[in-house]
């Protein structure tokens, strides 16, 4: 620490090198926000814009290597959250990367079924809704301190959609076996979960919300009542002083004017 002996200027350096503190919180940072963890859930990000690729060039080949491509972000899904919790990377950014990644790939995956005619739309737009209106609801939670935890049902979901999409990628019979309706029929049961789990997921939502908003309300009344009786309090008290002064004021008044006559 240095100080100048001219007043006019003071400075106060407590670190003669603040670029090197600068440089190491940054690499802390980066080292947290981009752990291995979340490095695999974008990873897993990345491998969407290949299996649409491979789709859209759609072929025996091409679709084999797409369900391949889609098998791997799927094994990603479940060893991110794996690794996160057994190395002890669980952070606020793997929090939001992880269903983010999760919709990305699936979602992209089934508007490009439906580009392509191998699924009816209303289905994909039943469970895309569904994945925008939940995502609304977790973002407005966070807001509100509320934890949005995925569910039984959420996952069965997810899982469901997994079963679905390899089958559908696939497209062209393996082997002589056709595996589009087994895909189909998948798809159909994610869509219902997909429902059941958003409504479950709005209600669940509405109940924290409620019980929050009684909370505060309870607080809000004891907080009015303590400011009701302190403000009694006081005034009573002005009062109580103010006629006190009142009453002694006369006699103070009488007693001065007897002892000033001759």
């Amino acid at each position: 620490m240095y100080f100048c002996t001219d007043l006019r200027i003071f400075i106060v350096a407590e670190n003669p090198h603040p670029h090197d503190e600068w440089n190491e919180k940054h690499a802390f940072c980066e080292s947290v926000m981009l752990n291995f963890a979340n490095k695999i859930t974008i990873l897993r990000m990345l491998i969407t814009p290949i299996v649409i690729v491979l789709l859209y060039f759609h072929g025996p080949w091409t679709c084999a290597f797409a369900a391949f491509a889609f098998i791997v972000a799927a094994f990603t899904d479940w060893y991110d959250g794996y690794v996160a919790r057994r190395e002890n990377m669980v952070t606020n950014m793997g929090k939001f990367l992880d269903p983010l990644a999760d919709k990305v790939l699936i979602c992209a995956v089934l508007i490009m079924f439906t580009a392509l005619g191998w699924v009816p739309a209303w289905i994909v737009i039943i469970i895309v809704c569904r994945e925008l209106i939940v995502t609304g609801l977790r973002a407005i939670a966070i807001d509100e301190n509320i934890t949005l935890a995925a569910d039984k049902f959420g996952k069965a979901k997810t899982v469901t959609q997994i079963l679905a999409i390899i089958p559908l990628c696939l497209h062209y019979p393996l082997f002589g076996i056709s595996l589009v309706v087994l895909g189909e029929v998948f798809l159909f049961v994610a869509m219902l979960l997909a429902i059941f789990s958003g409504v479950h997921y709005c209600h669940y939502f509405y109940r924290q919300l409620q019980e929050k908003n009684r909370d505060n309300r309870v607080w809000k009344h004891v907080f009015s009542s303590i400011s009701f009786c302190y403000i009694r309090n006081h005034q009573f008290h002005c009062l109580f002083f103010h006629d006190l002064g009142a009453e002694r004021s006369p006699r103070l008044s009488r007693s001065q004017g007897t002892a000033c006559q001759p």
